[in-house]
């Protein structure tokens, strides 16, 4: 047997235990967490210092991405002791100060330039107290808890950030509706033409519904149709009266240039649109009598109607913005402005070469994300 070497016995099998108990303990205890006081302050601006103080303890940092201030403060590290303390909190610009002092000595006095909100009651400290400070109100609301803090202390937290994310600009496709009113330039002044005793009413309500897909953020495209009330003149002279109207419709495919801000997107489009359109004239001329070698002769009037289509191909520019609600809607406004030119559909000699402005309001709904 080795000087080194003990005997296979009970009482030194017993020992290696306890030893080996012993040096598990105190390993265990060196890896253990140093206890501290932990103080979480919310409100403060993402620029802000804040810092905290207890006896000669301090502790400093600034909000994180969540908005919250996590300070360590190692005043009480025995885990028996406690001490009751006020709470006050300093504004000092840019600086927020949590001042904690016992109840049996006077806080220090705020540094110049500092407004003090003095925290009412008094509060049970220990190593493991946890303190969360609201500094947006007009006096700071304070929770305790002795131990880990509660996650409903940050739900307003939580929920703010959840709504940051909901409401960046979504991007893939999207349906759409919405109404307003449009007009078709000249068609009343065409219509009149040199009748004297003429007017119509070139603002008529209008539709639009289509689809739209955002590549990303910034860049997207869009199709639509749109579909206004009939525009309509009417005028008269001595021996005819006449009423007329236009139909129009109007396909379009643009592209889509946006910038988010918030819940909001402004955007423009620019691209080409394809119409067609429906021109009906009724006009009604009155028996006329005329003399011819002495013998009246009447000339019977009659009612006579004319019609063509035409349809073609010209460009389409406008904008808009969206505005997003925490569901997948956008509240949407947008005009447009489309150059009308075409030919007439049965190869007549008819032809158009117009402009349609178009205003409407109405919802988005985001069926996907890209």
């Amino acid at each position: 047997m080795t000087k080194d070497s003990f005997p296979a016995s009970p009482l030194n099998a017993r020992v290696w235990f306890l030893r080996t108990v012993a040096s598990l303990v105190i390993a265990a205890g060196a890896a253990a967490p140093a206890v501290a006081q932990t103080i979480y302050v919310k409100g403060a601006a993402p620029e802000s210092v804040v810092e905290a103080t207890l006896r000669q303890a301090t502790a400093s940092g600034k909000p994180g991405p969540d908005g919250v201030a996590t300070l360590a403060l190692n005043a009480i590290q025995d885990r028996a002791a406690e001490m009751v303390v006020h709470v006050h909190v300093d504004g000092c610009g840019s600086t927020w100060r949590v001042v904690l002092a016992e109840t049996s000595v006077a806080a220090p006095a705020p540094q110049p330039g500092c407004t003090r909100h003095d925290v009412g009651g008094a509060y049970v400290l220990r190593s493991v107290t946890s303190l969360a400070i609201d500094v947006r109100p007009q006096t700071p609301a304070l929770m305790i808890r002795q131990g880990p803090p509660s996650s409903a202390w940050f739900k307003d937290e939580v929920e703010s950030k959840a709504n940051e994310v909901h409401y960046e600009s979504p991007t893939g496709l999207m349906i759409f509706g919405g109404g307003g009113f449009g007009k078709i330039h000249d068609a009343v002044r065409l219509f009149c033409g040199n009748v004297p005793e003429c007017s119509g009413d070139s603002y008529r309500p209008a539709f639009e519904g289509g689809a739209a897909f955002w590549l990303s953020p910034y860049i997207g495209a869009i199709g639509s149709y749109a579909s206004m009330g009939k525009t309509t003149a009417s005028g008269s002279s001595d021996r005819f009266r006449f009423s007329s109207e236009m139909d129009a419709e109007v396909l379009t495919a643009a592209g889509l240039v946006g910038v988010p801000v918030r819940r909001a997107k402004i955007y423009g489009l620019g691209g080409l649109n394809y119409h067609r359109a429906r021109f009906t004239t009724v006009q009604t001329t009155d028996p006329v009598t005329a003399t011819i070698d002495d013998v009246p002769v009447v000339f019977q009037g009659g009612t006579q109607t004319l019609e063509f289509e035409t349809s073609g191909w010209g460009w389409v520019f406008g904008g808009g913005v969206d505005v997003w609600t925490k569901w997948p809607i956008a509240i949407y406004g947008q005009f447009q402005i489309a150059g009308l030119k075409g030919d007439d559909r049965s190869g007549g000699e008819a032809r158009i070469n117009d402009k349609m402005t178009l205003i409407v309001v109405g919802v988005r709904y985001r069926l996907s994300r890209h």
